[in-house]
């Protein structure tokens, strides 16, 4: 008998706001909205044009700000991918032993210790003293 189980039971059944939406969503388009309409009025406003032509220039305002709360690219939103960007960039080489690359490829990690062999005999300095 196999019964199916959510892995996320938050993700597989969010919570609903309205219609389907969650919080974040929706407040995401009300500010998305409020700002469309604040650059709608204030172009009527300042430049006398009609109110149509002015929801045409509210829109490109009011789509990036809908964009950040409403698009997910593998879970993960637009703030958590920049994150994630900013990490990965500053994060140093890993080193790591991989058999698809040749040992003149990479520089591997390993847990032994190599001694360092010296020269016998001490160098002289330039003054004359050892």
């Amino acid at each position: 008998m196999k019964i199916n189980i959510n892995k996320d039971f938050e993700q597989a059944f969010p919570n609903e706001a309205f219609g389907g939406f969650t919080l974040k969503q929706c407040l995401t388009a009300a500010a998305g909205l409020l700002a469309a309409g604040i650059t709608v009025l204030f172009l009527w406003r300042v430049t006398g044009i009609g109110i149509v032509e002015c929801t045409y220039a509210g829109i490109p305002v009011m789509i990036p700000i809908c964009i950040l709360g409403f698009y997910k690219y593998q879970d993960q939103t637009p703030w958590e991918i920049l994150k994630e960007m900013r990490y990965m960039q500053g994060t140093k080489l890993l080193l790591h032993e991989a058999e698809e690359y040749g040992q003149e490829c990479q520089r591997t990690f390993r847990m032994e210790r190599t001694e360092i062999r010296y020269k016998k005999g001490r160098r002289k300095r330039k003054n004359g003293s050892h």
